[in-house]
């Protein structure tokens, strides 16, 4: 079960990509030397012929390692898929961005939190005052409403917005 699930799991994290591209890369034309720990049998005075490296990718009555068939054995990594690794992560990124670009379109503006400053009663500084005084019509921008169509519809509809303005509660502590 377990075996499975790694090996499922493997290919849908980009970083195994890029980690096999840079294994790949480092070991492809790498010779090791075994020493004294990985050489089997290690008996004084065996001969060279006779003795075989503990490394994965060994030939027997080798001491050499080649770093193409360690990473081939050991990891079933490839100097091949170099590119084709590249070419993954460069698929992955862009399909994050996208996401991230259309999470970011759908998402709704926040109504409250951080985006809405609040006042205690009386504590309104004055500037904020003199700018509420003189913005009594809000602009809409992003409704393409400019302020002279703005004025221009205010002005027409004087007595439909002077009844509007009734009707609504104003805070008495401005």
């Amino acid at each position: 079960m377990e075996q499975s699930l790694t090996s499922t799991s493997r290919w849908i994290n980009p970083l195994q990509y890029g980690f096999e591209g840079l294994l790949a890369n480092e070991f492809t034309g790498l010779e090791m030397q075994c020493i004294p720990p990985y050489i089997v049998p290690q008996i004084p005075g065996a001969e060279e012929q006779y003795q075989s490296c503990a490394l994965q990718g060994n030939t027997p009555g080798s001491l050499t390692v080649q770093g193409s068939e360690y990473i081939q054995i050991a990891f079933q990594y490839s100097r091949t898929h170099l590119w084709r690794n590249f070419g993954i992560i460069c698929a992955f990124f862009i399909f994050f961005v996208a996401l991230t670009a259309f999470g970011m379109e759908i998402q709704k503006p926040n109504k409250g939190g951080g985006a809405v400053t609040i006042y205690k009663r009386g504590q309104v500084p004055k500037t904020v005052e003199k700018e509420m005084e003189t913005n009594s019509l809000p602009k809409d921008e992003e409704n393409g409403k400019s302020e002279v169509m703005t004025e221009k519809h205010s002005s027409s509809d004087n007595d439909d917005s002077e009844k509007t303005v009734e009707g609504i509660a104003k805070n008495g502590t401005y």
